[in-house]
This record gives structure tokens, C-alpha cells and sequence, in this order.
């Protein structure tokens, strides 16, 4: 080869050289060319986690050859539909903005196993339900005329009721456990109401200090501090210890707090107090007149249901006359790390948030919803109404996903397990007795 071509080879070879060296130092760094704004412009990353893992991913309708947990480099900026699915489940679906040089993040988005619900026990003629814990619930059954008491545990089979005692067609029964879980109280009301105390692990009946009371009830906030009215006086009954207690109290309802007993007394408007050891009282929150019942709350803050008009009211102790929250609520629940509550009047679901103490509608309804929890895992709420069993997520970026997971089915009351592997809920299908269902979401 002649010096002349051989020049111009390396000069073609040195322009080349110039050219791409740049080029590859840009791809690297993650820009591309644009063709739809014909620019070159930095990608962006995207980062999508699900529940449960190892879902594929589909960015337009583009299958990635990534699986969740994934990070996607490389994603030209601007909105993207992103699809993620996996076989025998719900799927996800939101369109999010791309921004160049940034990442987008899709966390746990949760997929729903299909199934359809089965009957989570034996026994059907169900008569009431109460959830201590996630794993563990006790219900009541008439038995041909017999009133039985049982308890379902994850780690106990249990092959006996705890109780057995004439079911009376008339009387309305209801049960509720300690704040600790170690006892049960029966009640049975008629004309009058009847108490009983159970211990939960053997069904042994804990007599009560009086005969006749009007009403009863257990500390919200932790042990097995059982509250009685006697006429207008509340006391205290410590079933495993002492409870340093005023001895006479005349009020509408009484709570432990973290060692600090509160009361509410009702005139023409509401008072919430705290009470030392001699029972000099401490006023708290002033309230529209109402008759209100302690609700368990954060260990920070006091909650109140006035249930005669479904009212719901959150006070900060540390504030005098501080009402977080005064609202309607028919329905109510804490998340799993009470940072949050949900609510509802019975046609819509809000949220309410202690960090910013603001409240937020996520949805509205023109029929009555029937219940409303949280699913543990994930931003996922769950409620009830017109037979229909829905999830419904918080994030609401683009849109809020809400999956069907029980059709055709009366709903009264409802829970999922710890791990969000199982939905339980109370209720029945068509004319069938009412029972408790399952309806497994997560393998």
C-alpha cells in the first residue's frame, strides 16, 4: 500500500476514532437520541419491587427481560405505561412520567392470587366474631340451641368449644377480648345485659365483683383491666393484679392509658379528663355533647367514638383542647404501625395521616360499604360493600388500582392474616348460614 492511502487510512480511522469515543462515552452515561423530540437526551432508571416477586414487566407493551425486584436503565424520559404480571394473579397497571437523569419507583406493587373464598371452619350459625390478633379470632355459634365459644389460633388446634351454655333466640350476643388476648367477655343482652368473663386458654369463668351491673367493657389500651358501671359509678377490675384506681367515679366511660386513667362525663357539652390518684380531675378536650366511647388510639393520643351519631374524635393530651380529627366514621381502623388511619361514614374512605394530621378522601360511594381494614403488606386497603370484597391502593399516582377479590358474597366484618397471605371475613353466601370464609391471596 502507497504512503498516500495508507494516510488516508489513518485519517479515517482518527475522524472515526474522534467521533465514536464521544459517542460511547454518552451511551454509557445513559443518553440516547430521542426520536419523537429528535434530541439527545439522558434516560432515565426505573425500579419496580411487587408482591409477590419475580413478576414480569412490560413498559408499553414491551415485554423487559427483567423480573421484579428490577431496575431498568436506560428508559427514555416521558410517560410510560408499565404493566407488571405474573401467572395466577391480579395484575398491576399505572402510566408514570420518566424524567431524564432520574429514577421512577414502583414499590411492591402487590398482585392478588386468583381463587375464590372457602369456609375457614367447621362450625356455621355464626353469631358474632371479635379478632384479637391477625392470627387468632374467637366467634360464637348457635348449635341447635346451644350457645358454643370458640377460639381459632394458628398455633393451637382446638377440637372443644372453650364455652357452652342455652342459646336464648331473643337475647343479642356479643363477644370481646382483653387488650392483651388473655380473656374473653360475653355479653348477652335482653331487657338487661349479662357479663361473663372467660380465660381464654382453658374456658375457665372468672366471676365478676358484682352481680348486677349495667354495662362493661376492657381497657383500650394494654392488659386485662375490665371496666363495670354499677347505676352511674365506674370501677375497675384487675383480673390478674391490683389497679390503682379512684374508687368512685361518676362518668360515661373510662380508659388506661400508659399508667393515666381518663374519663368522659357528658353535660351540655362533653369533657374528656385525666384523673390523679385522689380523682382530682384534669380537663384534656372539650367535645359537642355526645356519648362517647375510648377507642384504642396510638400510645401517644386519645381516641373517642360518640356512637350515638358515629362520630369520631383523636385528641393530642400534650395540647390542652387539641382535636386532631373530629369526624364522621362509622368504620375505623389503625395501620399495622399506627401512623395512619382510615375511616368512613359508610359512603366513602378517607385517610388520615399523624405525621402531617391531615385528612385526605380516597374514594366516595353511592352505596352504604358493609366494612373497611388494611392489608398488611403494601399501601392496600380493603372494603366492603354491595357484596363485593375490594382492594384498593393508596398510591394514586395516574390512578388507584383496585382489584375485586370476593364477589356474591354478604360481608359483615373482615381481617387478613400477619403475612397478608389469607383474607378472613364473617358473613354468608346467598341464603346459607352465616360462617367464617378464607380467601387466600399470596402463595
Amino acid at each position: 500500500m502507497s504512503r498516500f492511502w495508507r494516510t488516508i487510512l489513518f485519517a479515517v480511522f482518527a475522524i472515526g476514532f474522534l467521533i465514536s469515543a464521544p459517542l460511547v462515552v454518552f451511551y454509557t452515561a445513559g443518553y440516547r437520541y430521542q426520536f419523537g423530540s429528535m434530541h439527545i437526551v439522558k434516560a432515565g432508571v426505573l425500579s419496580v419491587t411487587s408482591l409477590p416477586k419475580g413478576a414480569t414487566v412490560l413498559l408499553n407493551g414491551v415485554l423487559s427481560d427483567k423480573k421484579t425486584p428490577a431496575v431498568i436503565d436506560n428508559v427514555l424520559p416521558g410517560d410510560i405505561k408499565i404493566r407488571i404480571e405474573k401467572s395466577g394473579y391480579s395484575s398491576w397497571e399505572k402510566a408514570l412520567p420518566i424524567l431524564s437523569g432520574q429514577s421512577t419507583f414502583v414499590p411492591n406493587a402487590v398482585l392478588f392470587l386468583d381463587g375464590a373464598p372457602v369456609q375457614a371452619i367447621d362450625q356455621t350459625m355464626v353469631v358474632s366474631v371479635t379478632v384479637q390478633s391477625p392470627s387468632r379470632y374467637a366467634y360464637l355459634v348457635n348449635n341447635k340451641g346451644t350457645l358454643e365459644a370458640w377460639i381459632k389460633d394458628d398455633a393451637l388446634t382446638q377440637t372443644q368449644p372453650i364455652l357452652t351454655q342455652p342459646f336464648h333466640a331473643k337475647s343479642a350476643y356479643a363477644l370481646s377480648w382483653s387488650r392483651d388476648g388473655g380473656y374473653l367477655l360475653l355479653t348477652e343482652t335482653t331487657f338487661k345485659k349479662t357479663e361473663t368473663i372467660i380465660r381464654a386458654h382453658d374456658g375457665i369463668i372468672i366471676p365478676l365483683p358484682v352481680v348486677t351491673l349495667a354495662d362493661a367493657w376492657w381497657n383500650t389500651d394494654s392488659g386485662h383491666t375490665l371496666f363495670y358501671k354499677t347505676g352511674t359509678e365506674i370501677h375497675a377490675f384487675g383480673i390478674d393484679a391490683d389497679v390503682s384506681f379512684p374508687k368512685k367515679i361518676v362518668a360515661d366511660d373510662a380508659d388506661m392509658k400508659q399508667g393515666k386513667m381518663l374519663v368522659v362525663q357528658s353535660g351540655e357539652q362533653s369533657v374528656v379528663s385525666e384523673l390523679n390518684d385522689i380523682g382530682i380531675a384534669t380537663i384534656l378536650a372539650y367535645l359537642p355533647h355526645g356519648t362517647y366511647q375510648f377507642v384504642h388510639s396510638p400510645d401517644s393520643l386519645i381516641m373517642l367514638q360518640d356512637v350515638s351519631r358515629n362520630h369520631l374524635v383523636l385528641i393530642d393530651p400534650t395540647q390542652k383542647n387539641s382535636l386532631l380529627l373530629n369526624e364522621e366514621a362509622q368504620y375505623f381502623e389503625w395501620s399495622p404501625k399506627e401512623d395512619r388511619l382510615i375511616f368512613s361514614n359508610g359512603f366513602d374512605v378517607n385517610l388520615f395521616t399523624t405525621q402531617t394530621d391531615q385528612v385526605e378522601t380516597l374514594t366516595r360511594f353511592s352505596e352504604p360499604l358493609t366494612d373497611l381494614a388494611w392489608y398488611p403488606l403494601g399501601d392496600e386497603i380493603l372494603y366492603s360493600k354491595n357484596g363485593v370484597l375490594n382492594a384498593l391502593e393508596l398510591d394514586k399516582r395516574d390512578k388507584r388500582n383496585e382489584i375485586p377479590l370476593v364477589t356474591g358474597y354478604n360481608i359483615q366484618s373482615m381481617w387478613s392474616n400477619k403475612d397478608g397471605a389469607s383474607l378472613f371475613f364473617y358473613g354468608q353466601k346467598g341464603n346459607d348460614p352465616a360462617t367464617i370464609f378464607e380467601r387466600i391471596l399470596q402463595k
